[in-house]
Formats: C-alpha cells, sequence, structure tokens
C-alpha cells in the first residue's frame, strides 16, 4: 500500500511539477489559477498576483550555454519557493517567467517587501563559476475586496506592469495603476519559431520596446491564447516550422479583435510559399536573414503606427 501511495505521489508530481524547479507546471497553473483567484474574490480577501521573469535571461543560454541557464532557473525558483508560504502558487508558465498567486495578503506594503526580497536575492545568484550580474522583472496586480476585477484583467493588469518594469530600465518592480490602461505603448507580441536562434535575435531587437511571448509550435500559440489572457496584438510565426495547429491559429488572430485586422508576419526565405487561408489578416513578410533592426522598425510602424 505504502509503495502504491508513492507512486501516486510521483505522478501527480510529474503531472502538476516543473521537473527542472520543482514549481508548478504551466499546465496546473492554467488549470488552478482561476478557479483560486474566483473564491479568493467570493471571500472578499486582499490577494497579489506576481509575474517576473530573469532579465537578459538568453544572454546567459547563448553566452554560457543551457547546462548552466538551467542552474540559473533552479536557483530563481528556490529563491520563490522561499519567500511564498504554503498557501501560495508559484509556477514556471515559459522558459525564464515565473508566476505567484499570493493568496493571504494583508497589505499592499506586505507585497512590496516581498518583492523587494526576490529583486535582491536574484542579484546573488552565481551559477557554478559563473561571474555574472543577475536582475529580474517583476509585476504586481493587486485585489482588495472595494475594488472588483476579473481574473482576465488581473492577468491583464500584471502583464501591464511588467512592462512598466522593463521600460524603466529592468531590475525591479511596478504595481499595476490605473493610469497604465491608458498607455497605449504596452503592446504584446507573440513568436512562434522552436528555432533558438532566430527566436532569440527577434526577442533581443523587441523585447524593450514591446512585451513579447515565445512559443515553439502551433498548439503552443493555441494554448497560450487560451489560458493567457493578454492580448496579442501581432504575431510572428517561422514559416519553416509550421504545422497542423497553424491554420486554426490564424482563424483564432482573425476572431480576436473584430474592429481591424490583426499583422501576421511569416518569417519566410525568398523562395518559400505561404499557402495558408490569410483572409482576414493583414500579412507582412520578413525574408531570411533578417536584420533584427529592420524588423523592429517595420513592426513598430505596423503595431505603433510610428
Amino acid at each position: 500500500t505504502s509503495t502504491l501511495s508513492n507512486k501516486n505521489v510521483e505522478l501527480n508530481d510529474e503531472a502538476t511539477k516543473d521537473p527542472l524547479t520543482g514549481l508548478f507546471n504551466r499546465r496546473f497553473m492554467n488549470q488552478s489559477l482561476e478557479e483560486k483567484v474566483n473564491r479568493l474574490y467570493e471571500e472578499g480577501r486582499i490577494f497579489g498576483l506576481i509575474i517576473c521573469d530573469i532579465d537578459n535571461f538568453k544572454k546567459v543560454n547563448d553566452t554560457f550555454g543551457h547546462q548552466q541557464g538551467d542552474l540559473v532557473l533552479k536557483a530563481f525558483g528556490k529563491i520563490l519557493r522561499e519567500c511564498t508560504t504554503e498557501k501560495d502558487l508559484v509556477g514556471r508558465i515559459g522558459g525564464d517567467e515565473f508566476m505567484i498567486l499570493l493568496t493571504d495578503v494583508k497589505s499592499k506594503e506586505e507585497v512590496e517587501r516581498l518583492a523587494d526580497t526576490i529583486v535582491e536575492r536574484t542579484h546573488q545568484i552565481l551559477a557554478s563559476e559563473l561571474q555574472y550580474h543577475f536582475s529580474c522583472s517583476i509585476g504586481i496586480a493587486m485585489r482588495d475586496p472595494e475594488w472588483g476585477l476579473t481574473f482576465d484583467r488581473l492577468l491583464s493588469n500584471a502583464d501591464r506592469a511588467l512592462y512598466k518594469t522593463k521600460s524603466n530600465g529592468k531590475d525591479g518592480k511596478s504595481f499595476f495603476t490605473k493610469s497604465l490602461l491608458e498607455d497605449d505603448k504596452f503592446k504584446s507580441i507573440l513568436i512562434m519559431d522552436p528555432m533558438r536562434v532566430s527566436r532569440s535575435l527577434l526577442v533581443s531587437c523587441l523585447e524593450n520596446r514591446f512585451r513579447v511571448y515565445e512559443v515553439n509550435t502551433g498548439a503552443e500559440a493555441l494554448d497560450f491564447l487560451d489560458t493567457r489572457k493578454t492580448k496579442v496584438d501581432t504575431i510572428i510565426l517561422n514559416t519553416e516550422f509550421l504545422d497542423g495547429d497553424m491554420q486554426t491559429l490564424l482563424n483564432r488572430m482573425k476572431k480576436d479583435d473584430l474592429e481591424r485586422k490583426k499583422t501576421c508576419f511569416f518569417v519566410k526565405s525568398v523562395h518559400q510559399d505561404i499557402t495558408f487561408d490569410t483572409k482576414g489578416l493583414n500579412v507582412e513578410y520578413i525574408l531570411k536573414p533578417f536584420d533584427p533592426q529592420e524588423v523592429l522598425r517595420r513592426v513598430e510602424h505596423v503595431v505603433l503606427g510610428n
């Protein structure tokens, strides 16, 4: 019986935990977060949602290798685990992106102290003999009994706060305020590209101007759109790896904003033909090999009207 019980625990951990950090995985967070938030709303509790990631993490992977990068992610996960309680939900929801639902807080000041501790302890990360200054960016959305919010809005607000931190130079925290809803600069881009090198190039040139999300496949992109409530303004697809979910993804982009056509950027070679139905979308092409600064200029023109 004991052996069977242990086996069940192991299977449950495999289904709910991220194997690298030991935190909850994206699937579990997606399934549990909204239900948990709704219950906290009903109870009239004060709580906070934190989204954070490691600044310039791709440079660590590209310069020192993924093995060192994994050590950094483990160390950051340990920091988050030690800074929170068993009542909180702490998960890794992307490559270097993490989310914390603080379920029982007394004040904004308490959350502020927690965020400052996470930022300070991130500076102390040392992966093996790697000499590198680590920092993180944090976005926080608070809920109190006087201000009712949907879960979708809470998540979007935390995203906006994270974008504010990055716009201010990273390495710190920002709380969501209502003034951020009027910030037209908050635009988000979803990049679908399983090739690490080309994806890193795209991210590096866009991340200081936009909130950038990354996925490897069409299925991951659809899952992201279903579970992450932040509006995606533009999607960039590497056509070398278009898969069976791609047409469904394009159709989804058409429906997301009926007031205006969404723009989809296809990264392709000169001789590559695109055979998908793109009616109802604005289509732009980025030819390989591409100049990252030219990509930034074109994306800014389309998304920001610059």
